[in-house]
């Protein structure tokens, strides 16, 4: 880069990127824009609009600077490709004050198609031969050619939505298993000189074969996946929609086998969920709103009756050919997995040292019961020697659960607990009246006592907050 007579001559620039991936979620783009709200911020402030009947004096318009001149013998820029992937929250994100049923059902339907998946952006290069630019001049004529590149292949956008099958993500299957028809033989020949050739038909044949399985599998379950997903969110049952997203999360189908098993069981899941929506919603309506949030109560038991099971058939379906396209992919080399659990972070929000029994024991209890308890926060565990349980210490309560079955055993919430008593066999717990609670047997003196101290240590915490929390309100009150 030379500068001479006030323009910067650069002989030669190239700038290469490789492929770009963006994946994105709905709630971190609300985040971002909650984040951009400052308050008093410069361009939020009202232009004062002032008409002046008769000026005394028009000032001059300040002079426009040329800018420095650049000049590039040749400028490249390389082209790239892009893959971006967007998925909508299962949440309905509908104002609270808002009462209109038809933008909630409206906002409910288009969470289906708001998930966009690996669509292909290919931007293609740009070659400047003896281009004399300012710098505004050289970011204007970028600008204005990728906004083109990338208008004129929306198209790749839509293409790769769910709620369409995925059909670019099918498209890409079905003609590379075509491509594999002709070009695994020629393999055979020009490798081996014919002796092959017939192992290169097999293998071809094969390729297509699985790629255009795997292709119209992953396309059928994005489309079921996105319909019940869309469903699902019109059911006005927030914790049920919870469980059944941590359940499809965590129990991906790795073959055809089990996919059918999960199907059916996320469908009786689901239909017994709407049963007892049924039942129950008019009870939970009336406890908070009285004779009105009774027959609203009847109101959401009535439609999460209806929507929970049709999720429940799409949920089925989805898995099911989710698990016929992961068996095509079986025996393919292996992605990666985790290698140990996830940290568990310390009490004040600071990272700590890894430590493989407290991962261990949060995984528990964020995995039980399909994510029952995934919003507690985990303090200790122990495991109950000769024996498939394990016994669970949060910050609200005491867990006893099943490990073969990841099911609970038995849960006392502190508000019912009045005392722990240390015995020599283990553990007692005395609820509030006075009636004797289950007992942890626990021999081992260590393993007892480190319990104990984190049973007296929570629970103490437990009860200083409930008292600040009690005072808080009786100020409230007397106010």
């Amino acid at each position: 880069m030379i500068v001479k007579h006030g323009v910067t001559y650069i002989k030669y620039a190239s700038i290469s990127l490789q492929m770009i991936t963006i994946e994105l979620d709905e709630d971190f783009l609300f985040a971002l824009y909650d984040f951009s709200k400052f308050e008093n911020a410069s361009w939020e402030e009202p232009i004062p609009d002032v008409l002046f009947e008769n000026p005394a004096d028009i000032p001059e318009p300040p002079p426009v600077a040329p800018g420095a001149m650049i000049y590039f013998e040749l400028l490249a820029l390389q082209p790239t490709q892009i893959d971006i992937s967007f998925m909508r929250t299962e949440r309905v994100n509908v104002d609270k004050n808002t009462r209109n049923p038809l933008v909630f059902f409206l906002n409910a339907l288009t969470m289906a198609p708001g998930n966009i998946n690996g669509a292909p952006l290919r931007l293609n290069a740009l070659f400047l031969e003896n281009a004399r630019v300012t710098w505004p001049s050289l970011q204007e004529r970028l600008v204005l050619y990728y906004q083109e590149q990338i208008i004129s292949q929306l198209y790749r956008v839509l293409g790769s939505a769910d709620f369409l099958g995925n059909p670019v993500g099918l498209l890409n299957n079905v003609s590379s298993g075509f491509t594999d028809i002709f070009y695994e033989p020629y393999q055979g020949i020009v490798m081996h000189g014919g002796k092959e050739l017939g192992v290169g038909l097999a293998r071809g044949a094969s390729s297509f074969a699985k790629k255009l399985t795997y292709g119209f599998s992953d396309s059928f379950s994005k489309v079921t996946g996105s319909i019940g997903k869309g469903i699902s969110a019109a059911a006005l049952d927030s914790e049920w929609q919870a469980r059944r997203r941590m359940t499809l999360r965590r129990n991906k189908p790795k073959h055809a086998l089990y996919g059918i098993a999960n199907g059916a069981n996320v469908f009786a899941s689901s239909v017994a969920s709407g049963f007892e929506g049924l039942a129950l919603k008019p009870l939970e309506g009336a406890d908070a709103g009285g004779v009105g949030g009774f027959f609203k109560g009847v109101g959401k038991g009535f439609v999460g009756a209806i929507a929970k099971p049709v999720s429940g058939v799409f949920d089925f379906a989805s898995n099911v050919s989710e698990g016929i396209r992961n068996t095509t992919t079986v025996f393919d080399a292996e992605g990666l997995d985790r290698v140990r659990y996830p940290r568990l972070p310390g009490s004040n929000g600071v990272l700590e040292p890894f430590n493989e029994d407290k991962a261990l024991g949060q995984f528990w209890l964020k995995d039980l019961e399909h994510g029952k308890f995934f919003n507690e926060t985990y303090v200790a565990h122990v495991h109950l020697n000769r024996e498939d349980s394990a016994i669970i210490v949060t910050k609200t309560r005491i867990l006893c659960i099943i490990l073969s079955k990841m099911q609970l055993r038995w849960e006392i919430p502190f508000a019912d607990l009045k005392t722990i008593i240390m015995d020599t066999g283990g553990i007692g717990l005395v609820m509030q009246d006075n009636v004797n609670g289950p007992f942890i047997p626990l021999p081992e003196k260590a393993q007892k006592g480190f319990l104990f101290n984190a049973l007296t240590n929570v629970i103490k915490e437990h009860n200083n907050e409930r008292e600040l929390a009690n005072i808080a309100m009786s100020g409230t009150r007397s106010r």
